[in-house]
């Protein structure tokens, strides 16, 4: 299946090379596909799919659009 993949802010580094059209084999949660990535689930703070807000065990769709965003400090 193919997804749009959007990674903000510290988890730009794990981005593919073609993440408007990226592959992902499936099926297959969220949580599955950041960890096949190497993505720390412990640095994630919000999933969006399709534009809601979404827990990291929802399953994976073809055409779906992913943006992870990462937690952010401050103060």
């Amino acid at each position: 299946m193919r997804i749009r993949l959007r990674l903000f802010a510290s988890l730009q580094k794990w981005l593919p090379d073609n993440p408007i059209d990226h592959e992902v084999a499936g099926p297959k949660t969220i949580r599955e596909f950041m960890s096949e990535k190497g993505i720390p689930e412990e640095a994630v703070a919000i999933c969006i799919c399709n534009g809601d807000k979404v827990s990291a065990d929802k399953p994976l769709c073809d055409g779906d659009s992913l943006e992870i965003f990462p937690l952010i400090g401050g103060g």
